[in-house]
């Protein structure tokens, strides 16, 4: 017997997002997605979260509750010092930015370390669990801080 593919409601992002420009009218509105398009979909906006640069400084952040005013995630630069305390703490701090700004993900945890055969480049790992409607599953997203680019920021594709 085929089992039902379980969908979940799509983000406010995803219902927003206009995947047809060429076409003045969507065919059939996005309303629900796949667990892949889901995760695919949190992949992008975790992305755009890690590539946006919060204005305040770490102790201010830490004194306040943060907002949409603070969107994004401090400055890496200061975290390439290849010292382990370093990496946890920005380890914490992005694991505390999931929680403010991607509520489909919980039970977030992050490693980070040098990226192999690099001084300017960090590896991360996320490894969470992607929580919506009837959708629950683990999931993880292996990402590259390169500080050669800014501090661009990669996830790569989970699968």
């Amino acid at each position: 017997m085929r089992q039902r593919e379980t969908y979940a409601r799509a983000s406010l992002l995803d219902r927003l997002v206009d995947l047809e420009p060429q076409f003045p009218q969507e065919a059939h509105p996005l309303r629900a997605q796949t667990p892949r398009a889901l995760r695919a979909s949190v992949r992008r906006d975790l992305e755009w979260l890690f590539n946006t640069r919060c204005p305040l400084p770490e102790a201010e952040l830490a004194q306040r509750q943060r907002s949409v005013i603070d969107y994004g995630v401090m400055d890496f630069g200061t975290f390439f010092t290849h010292n382990q305390e370093d990496f946890r703490r920005l380890a914490q701090h992005i694991e505390q930015t999931i929680g403010i700004y991607e509520p489909r993900l919980k039970e977030s945890r992050v490693t980070v370390t040098l990226l192999r055969g690099s001084h300017r480049a960090l590896q991360v790992r996320l490894d969470a669990q992607l929580i919506i409607d009837d959708i629950n599953e683990p999931v993880s997203f292996p990402i590259i801080i390169d500080t050669k680019r800014g501090g661009e920021v990669k996830i790569l594709s989970d699968e």
